[in-house]
């Protein structure tokens, strides 16, 4: 935290100013605010931040970011890994014979494929790469034949999405929320590489706040995608 006091403070006390200096009442308060809560205050702007929203209808958006201790943060991550792991071991049995597995396809541009292949135990313990399973079969989850699905396996299918064309009844996966329910999940891969596994981590986006020609720069990293199947990308 030193260290950040010592690079960062310097920094962003002369971008207060500046945006004092050029009328930025919003902005200059706003990340006043928000460095108070990172526990970098700044005392000259820190009163002036208290003041601006009380007096003001202004919403605070640093109150929309927790900020938690880092031990809190990796105490909580630990307990999340914990979980998953339990999750896992009890959703699975070891002699199991077949298993759902989670195929990605990417043809280089849009967005990424998730096919559910079923896969089966070969005799040296092992896996077999797996044939890919219609949708429509694994959204009848009261089939007896499909009761190797995990708890996890049934949070992705509840991503399946059902469309009504003319006669016929249209099967399609959002990609997006699919992806975001195999979030640790142990049996991903790509489809040119069905032996390497997959990690999928959940992450958070973050908001930064940059100087940029005189003016801050507000941005989000990862930069949200295009609306596509009503999940951004």
């Amino acid at each position: 935290m030193k260290n950040h006091k010592q690079t960062v403070v310097p920094v962003v006390d002369e971008l207060l100013h500046l945006c004092e200096q050029h009328g930025a009442r919003w902005p200059a308060m706003q990340l006043a605010r928000l460095m108070s809560r990172l526990g970098l205050g700044l005392p000259p702007f820190d009163a002036q931040a208290e003041s601006f929203f009380q007096e003001t209808a202004v919403k605070d958006l640093s109150e929309l970011w927790p900020v938690k201790e880092v031990w809190e943060s990796r105490v909580g991550a630990l307990e999340q890994l914990l979980r998953q792991e339990t999750e896992r071991v009890e959703s699975r049995s070891p002699n199991a014979s077949i298993r759902l597995g989670w195929k990605l396809r990417d043809y280089g541009r849009g967005p990424i494929m998730v096919v559910p292949v079923e896969q089966k135990r070969t005799k040296t313990g092992g896996w077999t790469k797996g044939r890919e399973i219609a949708l429509y079969r694994l959204t009848g989850l009261q089939d007896e034949k499909l009761d190797y699905l995990t708890e996890q396996d049934k949070a992705v299918l509840a991503a399946v999405q059902r469309k009504q064309r003319y006669y016929d009844m249209i099967y399609q996966l959002d990609a997006g929320a699919a992806l975001h329910a195999l979030a640790g999940h142990p049996n991903v891969f790509w489809e040119d590489h069905p032996n390497q596994p997959v990690e999928i981590v959940r992450g958070t986006p973050e908001v930064r706040i940059s100087p940029k020609g005189g003016r801050l720069c507000i941005s989000m990293d990862p930069k949200p995608g295009p609306i596509l199947n009503g999940t951004a990308s």
